[in-house]
């Protein structure tokens, strides 16, 4: 099986960094953008993306999750991008699991993807003054990262516990080995020690 990861120029690749690396022994990990030219990340460093979203758009049979990596291009776009919207309606249609870091919750929610699903995000006001049709404010939830029906939705700053809820959902190990991965890489290593 395989998990797609969609990026664009400016994605925020510190946000995926632990989920690669973590699940490619059970799970083929692929990039996907708007189309196959070369994205630029945050930090400067230059990816082929696997496919354009042509090239996947007819069959997604042998992906078990689209994961939508955080970053500017997502506001710098006024969270609009069609071809995209096509890909995620047919992982929802085929009841596969869509997940959103930082920005890409905030087009989930922008484009009513999240209407009657919990979820989290940047903070609640910054969704209500960029999301001007945001009716959802009593499914918002005050956490690093929520799981929900299809989706998985996390703020900015959870890569930790955004990995660690994928993990889960892909099962890449027993739900109490996730949380000692999560343990050992969220708290201090020496801190009993002190």
């Amino acid at each position: 099986m395989k998990v797609l990861i969609y990026i664009e120029t400016n994605y925020a690749d510190n946000e995926i960094c632990f989920i690669g690396r973590n699940i490619r022994e059970k799970y083929e990990v692929k990039t996907v953008s708007k189309t196959n030219d070369m994205v630029i990340s945050r930090s400067c460093l230059k990816v082929l993306p696997d496919y354009g979203i042509d090239d996947v758009i007819n069959d997604i049979s042998d992906y078990t999750m689209l994961i939508l990596c955080g970053g500017s291009f997502w506001r710098q776009n006024k969270f609009r991008n069609e071809k995209l919207k096509e890909l995620i309606d047919l992982f929802i249609k085929n009841n596969k699991k869509v997940s959103a870091k930082c920005d890409a919750s905030t087009f989930l929610i922008y484009n009513n993807y999240l209407n009657n699903i919990y979820h989290t995000g940047n903070g609640l006001e910054y969704i209500k003054d960029v999301c001007p049709n945001y009716k959802d404010e009593k499914y918002y939830v005050k956490k690093e990262c929520v799981n929900d029906q299809n989706f998985i939705t996390a703020n900015g700053r959870a890569n930790l516990e955004f990995a660690r809820e994928i993990f889960k959902e892909l099962k890449i190990d027993s739900d109490e080995n996730i949380e000692k991965w999560y343990n050992y890489n969220r708290y201090d290593l020496y801190e009993n020690e002190r």
